[in-house]
């Protein structure tokens, strides 16, 4: 085999998206009676209808990212995510176990190094924050599934109002509505609006997964738990999100190093660029 690579599922799925369906969608069709086969732990073999042999994959989970190899030629000669690394990557029912792994359980739920989700109440022990606080308020108000996961709040239910189909992944985004902003000439206190903290691999990942933003504005002076904590709220898709970023500044790049390897890039955007002066939704 070549080298191994060490890449995020969010490159990969770019990958495989740029190459198979032009930048849109995934086109599921290529991925459609693909054979896998678990040899060991985190060794599998791939092997595609439309081709007369199969190809070795190893793919194992590390830190937060992936490292793999594929014996196929367009992994030896372009060194990057090719189909069959895709297809494992893609297939719920095979286990990517951490590079660690030496045996492969009967029964091992998958092992997903980025952009996975288990249930959780959201709660580690801490005090919450205003933002665990706006999290809990939207998914009680909109019907959510919150979720713990690295790129994704929280998953649509059949419960869940308005044109997002059940299993939808969100990302609840909050911002308070209005900080203080000094004094004018006369003393009077001056206000701006408050800022949403955006992070590039979260946005890549709701674009490939088709999920969306629930953003939201809070009065920071009024109880979580009353009607009038959240002041507006809004729905955007991923695209919206980027375009407002891309449009925000000036700047030949928006996203800035944050120092957070596994958030990627950071941007910050007033809540006034994406929810205007319209009223809530």
């Amino acid at each position: 085999m070549s080298e191994e690579i060490r890449f995020s599922r969010a490159e990969a799925r770019f990958e495989y998206n740029e190459r198979y369906d032009h930048g849109t969608h995934y086109d599921r069709s290529h991925l459609q009676g693909v054979s896998i086969e678990t040899r060991r732990a985190n060794r599998f073999v791939v092997h595609f209808p439309d081709s007369e042999e199969g190809h070795v994959v190893d793919l194992a989970a590390d830190e937060g990212e992936y490292v793999g190899e594929c014996t196929c030629g367009d992994f030896k000669y372009r060194n990057t995510v090719c189909k069959h690394l895709w297809a494992v990557l893609a297939d719920s029912s095979t286990a990517v176990l951490d590079k660690s792994a030496t045996e492969t359980p009967d029964d091992v739920p998958r092992t997903i190094a980025d952009g996975g989700a288990v249930a959780s109440p959201r709660t580690n022990g801490a005090a919450p924050t205003h933002g665990d606080k706006v999290e809990v308020a939207i998914g009680d108000r909109f019907d959510l599934e919150l979720i713990d996961a690295p790129f994704y709040d929280a998953r649509a239910t059949e419960d869940t109002p308005g044109p997002v189909d059940s299993g939808t992944p969100i990302q609840i985004k909050g911002a308070q509505e209005k900080i203080r902003n000094g004094y004018d000439p006369n003393e009077n206190q001056k206000y701006t609006a408050g800022r949403l903290t955006l992070w590039r691999e979260e946005l890549l990942h709701l674009l490939m997964d088709g999920g969306r933003y629930l953003v939201a504005t809070y009065a920071d002076e009024h109880d979580p738990d009353s009607d009038e904590f959240l002041t507006r709220i809004r729905v955007l898709s991923p695209k919206q999100i980027d375009e407002a970023v891309r449009t925000n500044t000036g700047e030949e790049s928006p996203w800035h190093d944050a120092h957070r390897p596994s958030k990627g890039e950071r941007a910050k955007l007033a809540w006034t660029k994406v929810m205007g002066g319209d009223p809530d939704v």
